[in-house]
């Protein structure tokens, strides 16, 4: 019975994601600057703290500063206990590497090569689905460190679940690597 209600709300999510995700790029920017802010749960405690100098190098496509260290952000908890996890290292001023992992917070364990095959057996469209994710989360963290930009790096089709989680775990890390 509760593997048919969590199966239905994932059904769920899943198309509510993909309808969100094919909406034209103005909504897009409706939705980004009229968003409200839900609760965050926190699993990792406090992040760390800036370590470094401050950079008075601008980023190429924005006026934030950024001051260099590494840091680390989650993304709120998705309504079937998914969240992500950001560490980005800035170094004078750019971001020089990022690292984003899903986790699933009901089974404690990251979302990796494994998951789909041992989690959805019995779903062959859940583990191509899963794939589908986890290879967007390898280009979303290259097209960060390219980019430069959160907003800049592009959804990929048939991964816009994990590019949800990537850009809201992103965006709150990036915060707080923003110079005051």
């Amino acid at each position: 019975m509760y593997k048919r209600v969590f199966f239905i709300l994932i059904v769920l999510f899943i198309t509510g994601v993909v309808i969100s995700g094919c909406s034209s790029p103005q909504s897009e920017q409706k939705q980004d600057s009229s968003s409200t802010q839900t609760l965050n749960y926190n699993f990792a405690g406090q992040s760390t703290s800036a370590v470094g100098k401050s950079s008075e190098k601008l980023n190429a496509d924005q006026s934030i500063e950024y001051i260099d260290g590494i840091y680390e952000g989650e993304s709120n908890l998705t309504p079937e206990s998914f969240y992500g996890k950001a560490k980005v290292t800035i170094k004078d001023g750019q971001i020089v590497d990022a690292v984003f992992e899903i986790y699933d917070n009901a089974r404690q364990r990251v979302l990796d090569d494994s998951y789909g095959k041992e989690v959805y057996a019995d779903s062959p469209t859940y583990q191509e689905q899963t794939k589908n994710d986890l290879a967007g989360i390898i280009k979303y963290q290259s097209g960060l460190i390219s980019e430069q930009d959160v907003n800049k790096v592009d959804a990929i089709s048939g991964a816009t679940w994990s590019y949800t989680i990537f850009k809201e775990a992103l965006t709150n890390t990036l915060k707080k690597a923003e110079k005051q």
